[in-house]
């Protein structure tokens, strides 16, 4: 029965055609079935009419698809078709990665994440917890290609390369792209532009459309931004508008003189603060910690697409994350200069120190944080690596390891640490968990979750108590915030399937807890609504640092002294009381604004002139990062 075709088959001499429009049909196809997946929380199965819904053109998804396949009717019979195969699995792969990572964060991948492969260090069970069998939806035309090469094998049939048609294709479909861009406005906004929702910016342009604008601006910010004389004067404008001048209060210089550490907590959400589940709180030390604490109930994580590392940049430098692009800042900037918390302490005498369980190279970290202004650095290759749980070196074991170091520094010190055990998929080993918990809850995700953050606030206790018997408590400030959200960040879908009456309680909204605790201070409760970007100023104030010190380059405001109760999240979504659109917008441009202080070093180049320090990891001078 084949044969009939076999002889029509073979007469077609412009067989490269056939397979480049089965290639297009095939990725137009992948495309749809990837915003299916996208527009269906919890993303377990695509929801087709959906995404066909949300495509405003699909020519201009089928020119993408023209211009990353025109290439192969330049080629020959054996590399034209290499070629195209080379095309559907590279884009099926980069697919495949842009669905995991969206599950985890609701954004897609970039170039510069293909970059970081030293993030990837034990991360394997985090991205495993992130496939679905559905997935294997964008596999199927693999199957079927495999099937028509079975059929037509032995085929004879020619293929004719062709300048040509590469030109016609590549050309017209460039040009329509191009007239699209200028002639028609998707919701008042060109095609080339990144939306502050990253499933619209990838829904207009398509999926394909998307990563190549991406690659283009990852070439075309390679340089330093130069910055107009209109840019440098908004920066100025809007940073002296966010200082509000208002008279000191009681909180003024409250903690001058004292040590500080701050411990930026894994995966630490504000729900479990207070809570108990079965009769056992699931915090009790954070609890305890509350009645001699500033404890800040509204505030939220403002993180990117470098998570933990985006909120110890922020943390320190009251300066938003980059949106542009995408990847942590340690790969991108790793020295630019900015008015940080470390600088503004060492001016005061204090030896600051950023203590890490994870390798210098991770998220390249350690030069960062140079860079901002730690004068040492602190990495995995200090600790001994007796205890290890998922990502590397456990709470219990971090914790219990670095009073020892914290205990040699001179006085006044400022300490920076970052806990790990708290991470996705929230698998802690069974000798580990405490909490007595419904069996069939304690298999879950959230069950886990609260294994987890039972486990951390477990070892924060017996780390407090070493501090105190070192006599380092009475004169030392400890804040704690959490990095971002764990539960609903992550597995927001486990969630969703659990009963209302089980999962009401763990009502979060973005919000992980700021604790300050000095021992034997009243407790307050801050209910303003305020971000990891209101850190700088909430603690520089708070330690006896005059507001004209960083009023010129915090983004951020003092959550302690301030007629704003607002706060903007990562993806533009503005949070007030009352609400204020004149004020969202400054918000919002203030992000964007981020973007050009960040590529341009712009505290560099016009406010400040101080040189990035030099990097020291685990106390001795370093030329360069250590191998991993």
């Amino acid at each position: 029965m084949l044969e009939p075709a076999r002889k029509i088959l073979q007469n077609i001499c412009v067989w490269n055609w056939v397979l480049v429009a089965c290639c297009a049909v095939a990725l137009i196809l992948k495309s749809v079935i990837l915003l299916g997946f996208i527009l269906n929380p919890p993303f377990r199965f695509p929801d087709f009419q959906a995404a066909l819904d949300w495509i405003p053109s699909i020519p201009v998804y089928l020119c993408f698809i023209a211009i990353t396949l025109a290439p192969s009717l330049l080629l020959g019979r054996k590399t034209c078709r290499w070629y195209l195969l080379a095309a559907n699995i590279i884009w099926t792969g980069i697919f495949l990665s842009d669905l995991w990572y969206f599950r985890a964060f609701q954004r897609f991948t970039s170039v510069y994440h293909f970059r970081q492969t030293a993030n990837l260090h034990n991360l394997s069970s985090a991205i495993f917890s992130f496939i679905r069998p559905s997935d294997a939806l964008l596999l199927l035309d693999f199957a079927l290609l495999v099937g028509a090469m079975a059929a037509l094998k032995g085929l004879q049939y020619s293929i004719r390369r062709s300048v040509t048609g590469f030109l016609l294709i590549a050309g017209l479909s460039s040009a329509y792209l191009v007239y699209f861009n200028q002639e028609h406005q998707i919701n008042s906004e060109p095609l080339f532009e990144i939306r502050w929702v990253p499933l619209e910016t990838v829904a207009v342009m398509s999926p394909i459309g998307y990563h190549l604008y991406d690659s283009f601006m990852f070439w075309s910010e390679r340089k330093q931004l130069k910055l107009s004389p209109a840019e440098r004067t908004e920066i100025k404008q809007w940073l002296a508008a966010q200082s509000e001048h208002l008279p000191p209060n009681k909180y003024k210089s409250l903690f001058r003189g004292n040590n500080l550490i701050l411990l930026q907590c894994e995966s630490l959400e504000n729900f479990v603060i207070g809570k108990s589940i079965g009769g056992q709180e699931i915090t009790p030390n954070l609890n305890r910690l509350l009645g001699n604490s500033l404890y800040f109930r509204n505030f939220m994580e403002q993180v990117g697409d470098g998570t933990s590392s985006d909120a110890e940049f922020i943390a320190n430098t009251s300066v938003y994350p980059l949106r542009s692009g995408a990847g942590g800042l340690g790969w991108r900037y790793p020295e630019n200069s900015y008015n940080s918390l470390p600088k503004l302490l060492e001016k005061r005498g204090y030896k600051t120190i950023d203590i890490h369980p994870d390798p210098a190279a991770y998220w390249n970290w350690a030069k960062l944080m140079a860079g901002i202004g730690m004068m040492e650095c602190v990495d995995a290759s200090r600790f001994a690596q007796d205890e290890l749980i998922d990502l590397g070196l456990s709470d219990g074991s971090f914790l219990r390891q670095s009073p020892a170091i914290i205990e040699k520094l001179k006085l006044p010190f400022y300490v920076y640490m970052i806990t790990l055990s708290n991470h996705g998929p929230f698998d802690l080993p069974p000798e580990f968990r405490e909490l007595k918990l419904d069996e069939n809850l304690d298999q879950t995700k959230v069950g886990g979750y609260l294994q987890s953050v039972h486990y951390l606030d477990k070892h924060i206790g017996l780390f407090l108590q070493k501090l105190e018997s070192a006599g380092l408590l009475e004169n030392t400030v400890i804040g704690i915030f959490g990095d971002h959200c764990g539960i609903h960040k992550f597995y927001q879908d486990e969630l969703d399937e659990m009963s209302k009456s089980d999962t009401d309680w763990m009502e979060n909204g973005m919000r992980v807890p700021l604790i300050l605790y000095k021992k034997g201070m009243p407790g307050w409760s801050i209910d303003t609504f305020g971000g990891q970007i209101d850190l700088l100023p909430t603690i520089a104030s708070l330690m006896g640092v005059e507001e004209r010190e960083y009023e010129s380059t915090a983004m951020g405001r003092n959550l302690l002294n301030t007629r704003r109760n607002s706060v903007i999240l990562y993806e533009g979504e503005y949070l007030a009381d009352p609400l204020d659109k004149q004020e969202e917008a400054r918000y919002q441009r203030g992000m964007q604004l981020a973007d050009i202080i960040i590529r341009s070093n712009y505290f560099k180049t016009t406010a400040f002139e101080e040189s990035p320090q030099p990097l020291t990891i685990s106390g001795e001078p370093k030329s360069k990062l250590p191998s991993r």
